[in-house]
């Protein structure tokens, strides 16, 4: 997705309200553009151009500051794990993105939608936030996940089910069965919200492959990540097998033909890790129509 947009002002709240393009570049060309407009993160945004990055939100909150610039900025992976970095060797964020969302992380620290330590950035693509919204998944169990005991450097870890609702670094779904898990089952909820933000039907979900971290990025490629995945409708027992790709990025599903409230994953094949035979995944995350 290459968009080429003259942009002639700084950024001001005002613009982005309206609507308009946000960002400055020299040459002119965005590259990408993402907005967030709902639920805790409020209205979020990542414009990467072809020499800039900024990242901002319109509401003060200790979760986001109001602007980030970086000048000279690269992407760039180590061990499949893309980073945004500021000059030769400063990584600001880890960046999961494709032509639909963007994800950054800010430090390896485990990043609710709320109250995180570190700054995080959601955005989907600009034309899309006006039409769906992201939210965690829920209500989600597992066949079986893993137990690390405590050390004397961390506390004991408990790579839980509920791990890919809450989507932080260090902290992915592992499965436990003997192997790399095949056969292994997660089941999350897609029904509707009548709540609070009145949040619609789920068109389908993003999932982060992996075990994603800031300070250890070699723990991707050292754990298995999903190769292919059987998808389960629960209520017609519909189900299909799909592929994955071996990157920590986001992968859409569609599940629009789904009838059901539950959606059930079972581990079909794996990318093998180099050192461990764990299963991960980092993170779930629907994608709503907004009503």
């Amino acid at each position: 997705m290459v968009k080429k947009t003259n942009l002639t002002l700084i950024i001001t709240v005002l613009l982005f309200c309206l609507g308009l393009p946000v960002g400055y570049a020299e040459d002119g060309t965005v590259i990408a553009e993402y907005r967030y407009g709902g639920l805790e993160l409020r209205e979020s945004y990542v414009i990467l151009t072809a020499q800039k990055a900024f990242f901002g939100n319109l509401y003060t909150s200790r979760v986001l500051p109001s602007l980030t610039e970086i000048n000279a900025y690269t992407i760039r992976t180590e061990h499949a794990i893309p980073f945004l970095v500021r000059g030769e060797e400063n990584k600001q964020f880890i960046i999961l993105w494709n032509d639909e969302v963007c994800y950054l992380f800010k430090n390896s620290r485990i990043v609710p939608y709320k109250g995180a330590e570190g700054p995080v950035y959601v955005g989907l693509e600009k034309s899309e936030c006006l039409l769906y919204v992201l939210t965690p998944a829920k209500a989600t169990t597992a066949s079986s996940f893993l137990k690390e005991p405590a050390t004397a450097t961390r506390p004991r870890m408990d790579y839980a089910a509920e791990n890919l609702e809450r989507f932080g670094l260090d902290a992915p779904w592992v499965e436990n069965a003997p192997g790399a898990g095949i056969g292994e089952k997660v089941r999350f909820s897609v029904a509707d919200d009548d709540g609070e933000f009145a949040i619609g039907k789920t068109v389908g979900f993003y999932i982060f492959n992996g075990f994603i971290s800031f300070e250890r990025p070699d723990l991707y490629k050292k754990n298995s990540r999903v190769k292919k995945i059987k998808m389960t409708d629960v209520k017609t027992n519909k189900s299909r097998v799909i592929a994955l790709q071996d990157t920590p990025n986001p992968q859409f599903i569609d599940i629009n033909d789904f009838e059901g409230t539950e959606v059930e994953l079972d581990i079909v094949e794996v990318y093998p890790g180099t050192q461990y035979e764990d299963t991960c995944i980092a993170g779930i995350v629907l994608k709503r129509l907004r009503k």
